[in-house]
């Protein structure tokens, strides 16, 4: 499928600051990404919840605890979700 994934300036943020370790580098940076932001975006594709050409949005939920996942413009029905910018986005990790 044709798809976008976009991460939010306090999503990059929260990944930094969890993901990168000096001593190692970038490599945990990277598991990290496989695990909480490819993790997301996969939990909507296998939903079936994107369409060719959709953006899938990664951001921070409202505690600032976790991230969470929305297509853009489209409204989730997935679980709890928070109203946010261009429909409701879901908490999945």
């Amino acid at each position: 499928r044709e798809l976008t994934i976009e991460l939010t300036a306090q999503a990059k943020e929260f990944v930094i600051e969890r993901g990168y370790d000096p001593v190692y580098g970038a490599r945990p940076l990277k598991r990290y990404l496989q695990k909480h932001v490819e993790t997301l975006a996969a939990k909507i594709i296998l939903q079936d919840g994107v369409r060719a050409g959709n953006t899938i949005v990664i951001d921070v939920s409202e505690h600032q605890d976790r991230l969470i996942a929305y297509v853009e413009g489209f409204v989730n029905i997935w679980g709890p979700c928070k109203k946010g910018v261009g429909g409701l986005s879901c908490a999945f990790f």
